[in-house]
């Protein structure tokens, strides 16, 4: 795709979100803020773990010193402006406080009505596949409050106890998820207190929040695999450098450690480094190995989908 086409994508789109997805490292946010500087646009990112506070260095919250706390609040949280456009979804919650696709769904659409209340143009960037796919539907199973007596018993149940639990209510349940969802622990535990509602997450009971995604301008931003591993061992460097490391060791000390936030990629890794589990150089290569796994999980969930028109911007 050249230049022209891709600048033609962002033009005249009457105030519908344009969407940048792809992998982890491909340069999204890099190509949201230079869209959003020319055009004038409004950037919301739709990442599960840049609404912390105190973690804006390791989970890559990228805020330009141009940009301020606006006074204002959309959808009951602050957000990020200057003069020209404004940034939502960024260091909003403290690292104790719970946020979910069913918190951010509600939160995605007050923004998208803000916005075309005031006819401005939105991006969403985000390589987070469900926390996108939420937005074209309001679903019963999105808002499903946890149940603390039923996870208080099967947090201590292995994986296979726990896929035999799901199977048990749903026998084609495996079938629907891919390798990493079918051997993760918090994921079965939430499928398994959702279907006991008898509120099935296949279900046909959803309402479109959005129009369909092939209505939508999706640009899906794509390297090569070995470029991505680089870039990720670059940016874990460069992370580590600017002080993730003091940034998760204040937070272990400002709360307990069992908070939300703790789930953000990088941070079990550093952990390990500050409890002497290892050196400098293993959590290099730890946390850099885990960032590409997550990496090759969003490719492969986001090629599936057709209406995604794919650009490397590396040039």
């Amino acid at each position: 795709m050249s230049d022209q086409e891709l600048f033609n994508l962002f033009k005249h789109r009457n105030h519908q979100p344009i969407f940048i997805v792809g992998p982890t490292a491909t340069g999204k946010s890099s190509l949201a803020t230079a869209v959003s500087n020319l055009l004038k646009y409004d950037v919301l990112s739709a990442d599960s773990r840049q609404v912390y506070t105190g973690l804006e260095i390791t989970s890559g919250a990228d805020i330009s010193a141009s940009f301020s706390k606006s006074t204002n609040t959309v959808g009951g949280f602050q957000y990020f402006s200057n003069q020209s456009n404004s940034y939502y979804g960024l260091s909003m919650l403290n690292p104790d406080q719970e946020w979910s696709i069913a918190h951010f769904h509600d939160y995605a659409k007050k923004v998208i009505e803000h916005t075309q209340t005031e006819q401005r143009t939105l991006l969403i960037v985000g390589g987070s596949g469900l926390y996108l796919h939420s937005l074209f539907l309001d679903s019963k199973q999105l808002h499903i409050a946890p149940n603390r007596a039923i996870r208080s018993v099967l947090e201590n149940e292995s994986v296979e106890e726990l896929q035999q639990r799901v199977v048990a209510i749903d026998s084609n349940v495996k079938e629907r998820m891919n390798h990493s969802d079918w051997h993760n622990p918090r994921r079965l535990i939430r499928l398994y207190e959702k279907n006991l509602t008898g509120v099935s997450p296949h279900s046909d009971e959803t309402q479109q929040v959005l129009n369909s995604p092939e209505a939508h301008t999706w640009i899906g931003v794509h390297l090569e695999k070995e470029i991505i591993k680089e870039n990720i061992q670059k940016r874990v460097i460069e992370r580590i450098t600017q002080g993730a490391i003091q940034e998760v060791e204040k937070l272990l000390s400002d709360y307990s450690q069992k908070f939300p936030a703790l789930s953000t990629t990088g941070v079990k890794e550093i952990i390990g480094y500050l409890n002497d589990n290892y050196d400098k150089d293993t959590l290099i290569e730890l946390w850099s190995l885990r960032e590409f796994q997550y990496a090759k999980r969003q490719l492969t969930w986001f090629k599936k989908r057709s209406y995604i028109q794919w650009t490397d911007i590396s040039s």
